[in-house]
């Protein structure tokens, strides 16, 4: 399980189920993987390389070597993800250079189990 603090979600990513007070969402296994990603990643940013090597296991030297259909590939998934989670307003997905960031607006402390 991964808790996203105490009171406002968690999840069993073997379940591929991601809930809070109010909500219950089940995830893709592709959307399980990108959000533990994410949980694991210092402040919580992704870049296409990480992404890349940790999801679809291709490692790429640098941001450069990512081609246009890899980008695509991610920004499909991050788009399929973020509908997924819409109804969690606190959750929230950014585009950063060379990648993206999960913003977390109720978070005080975040824990991987």
């Amino acid at each position: 399980h991964f808790y996203i603090t105490e009171k406002t979600a968690t999840a069993n990513p073997d379940k591929h189920i991601l809930k809070n007070e109010s909500n219950e969402i089940k995830l893709t296994y592709t959307e399980t993987l990108y959000i533990t990603a994410f949980l694991k990643a210092e402040e919580h940013k992704l870049k296409y390389t990480n992404i890349c090597k940790q999801i679809y296991h291709i490692s790429y030297e640098d941001e450069n070597e990512v081609n246009r259909t890899e980008k695509q590939r991610i920004g499909q998934a991050i788009a399929r993800l973020r509908k997924s989670l819409n109804c969690i307003q606190e959750i929230n997905i950014v585009s950063i250079q060379n990648g993206y960031q999960l913003q977390l607006g109720f978070i005080e402390n975040t824990a991987l189990l």
